[in-house]
């Protein structure tokens, strides 16, 4: 599977920010997949994940990239070991839909104690809006169909959208900029699109069998460069304290 091999994200996210001589903590990092998008040019980042194995993973690429600004670490976003206003920016990094919805104001009240005045609070996630299913080679692309949003990742969206509408009400944070985007998973054939999305994302999206056999057979017309990908719909958000 690829990711993002336009490279969207990177992009946006420093349309959003300017990370140059910036503190920065990354809430939910994964295994660092986004942190080494904006790393090089922050004076310091600090990310965390309550995954432990994530950690392991980020951990590694950190002593084989020698950045030793970069520190991972393991916490839940509800309690986060960190000094208050010591950090330029945060980026909740497809995290806020993941965390419980009775933790998100703790979360978010966490981060905000750890804003410096006039911290910036980036909220980058996915939103559920049956991601279509295009076959695509050199020449062009075709739409294959629709998968079918799950309630669970349909009721994620919703706290995380809850959640910001409470402590924008609060006055906790202010938007100040919102962008949708399109973002792309890649895979060789329709069948390692379908293993993934049945071994990873059960929970939040399904593919129909229809779809599944008309990207089949989109794909084994078109070109010899073809491949399946899905094309997800991300929303960005700027929020000042």
């Amino acid at each position: 599977m690829q990711r993002d091999p336009e490279n969207k994200e990177s992009k946006i996210l420093h349309q959003f920010a300017d990370f140059s001589g910036k503190r920065v903590l990354e809430v939910g990092c994964g295994e660092g997949r986004l942190t080494w998008k904006y790393a090089k040019h922050a004076k310091q980042v600090v990310a965390f994940d309550i995954d432990h194995d994530a950690i392991r993973i980020a951990r590694a690429d950190a002593v084989l990239n020698a950045c030793q600004h970069v520190l991972f670490f393991n916490s839940s976003a509800k309690h986060i070991p960190l000094e208050k206003e010591s950090f330029d920016i945060v980026i909740g990094a497809l995290s806020l839909c993941c965390i419980d919805d009775e933790d998100k104001l703790d979360a978010l009240s966490e981060i905000q104690r750890l804003l410096k005045p006039n911290g910036i609070f980036i909220d980058l996630r996915a939103l559920e809006s049956n991601w279509r299913v295009e076959v695509c080679d050199s020449q062009q692309y075709q739409v294959a169909g629709q998968l079918n949003d799950a309630l669970e990742g349909l009721a994620h969206d919703e706290g995380a959208n809850q959640a910001m509408r409470e402590v924008e009400s609060k006055g906790w944070y202010i938007k100040e900029k919102e962008s949708e985007f399109d973002f792309f998973y890649y895979w060789d054939t329709p069948s390692e699109m379908k293993e993934f999305l049945e071994s990873e994302w059960e929970d939040f999206e399904k593919i129909d069998e229809a779809v599944y056999r008309k990207a089949n057979s989109l794909w084994v017309s078109a070109g010899a460069d073809a491949r399946v990908r899905m094309r997800v719909k991300m929303i960005i958000t700027k929020w000042t304290t």
